[in-house]
């Protein structure tokens, strides 16, 4: 089964997605930005859907530090 990581900072946008893929997609959600880099690492998920606006570290801030370490 493909995995799937969802960021985002709304609880209910994060439910009505995971709710609607759980059939296709092993899903793990992530809420803040702090938490979505070792998520990653440990999940590897196969689609991650990222918000721009997360708590602790924003989505542009998150995909640069992917990029310096080379995880696309």
């Amino acid at each position: 089964m493909l995995k799937l990581l969802v960021a985002d900072a709304s609880e209910a946008f994060s439910d009505a997605l995971c709710d609607a893929l759980r059939d296709d997609f092993d899903v793990i959600t992530c809420d803040n930005g702090y938490d979505v880099i070792p998520l990653l690492h440990e999940f590897s998920p196969d689609l991650f859907l990222l918000d721009l606006m997360l708590p602790g570290c924003d989505g542009i801030t998150i995909l640069e530090s992917l990029c310096a370490m080379d995880k696309r």
